[in-house]
């Protein structure tokens, strides 16, 4: 079973062509957030072990290149018809969490406070190629700091390191409300032993999601 069969198939070329027919009836389920799929798979990768079980994923692109990571991670999935996914969460064989530049996805700093606590490092790609302008991520990695994490700046990448043994509370003020670093400091946060304190973080519904998920 391949639901992204559809998503590589549509092209600049593609288009939906609706005539009106008259008013429209009936009911139609909802899929799931785009925005809301991939942060709550990087939230899973933060237990311990087990299967984790996401329904009503939609079947979009993002989930797709997130899916990936998880493969190079080491982690086993499976997506089925009915947008349920499983997934197996336990150890990583590897820390390269590194993803193809040119797609502007920026699910991969996610993945930093799970890996961090499970291997003691993380290779990280850089968020490159964003279509709605220049993003950085410097909320993100000085939040990742305060966890104890030294951070070395690569080409096309980050290193990520632990200082000690795990990573260690954290009491950090965000600069700006940012509901990327916000998302990425609550699920480092779950990953370390003992209360960390965010500050200036966002509230957006999906903020609430993830802290319920978590």
């Amino acid at each position: 079973f391949n639901p992204f069969q559809t998503y590589e198939a549509i092209n600049n070329g593609s288009l939906i062509k609706a005539r009106f027919s008259g008013p429209l009836h009936g009911e139609v389920q909802v899929s799931g957030t785009k925005n809301m799929v991939s942060k709550a798979i990087a939230a899973c990768l933060s237990g311990e072990e087990g299967k984790i079980i996401i329904e009503n994923v939609p079947f979009v692109g993002d989930l797709d290149i997130t899916l990936q990571l998880c493969k190079r991670l080491g982690v086993k999935y499976k997506v089925l018809p009915n947008k349920r996914l499983e997934l197996e969460v336990g150890g990583f064989s590897n820390p390269n969490v590194l993803t193809d530049p040119y797609h502007g996805n920026r699910v991969a700093i996610l993945f930093a406070g799970p890996v961090l606590s499970k291997l003691g490092e993380a290779n990280i790609s850089k968020p490159e190629g964003c279509q709605i302008g220049d993003r950085k991520i410097d909320f993100h990695l000085s939040g990742l700091a305060s966890f104890g994490v030294d951070i070395v700046e690569k080409e096309d990448s980050y290193s990520l390191r632990l200082q000690g043994s795990k990573l260690k509370p954290a009491s950090y003020k965000l600069p700006f409300p940012s509901v990327g670093a916000t998302e990425n400091l609550l699920i480092t946060a779950s990953c370390a032993y003992g209360d960390s304190v965010i500050e200036n973080c966002a509230m957006e519904p999906e903020i609430i999601e993830l802290i319920n998920i978590l």
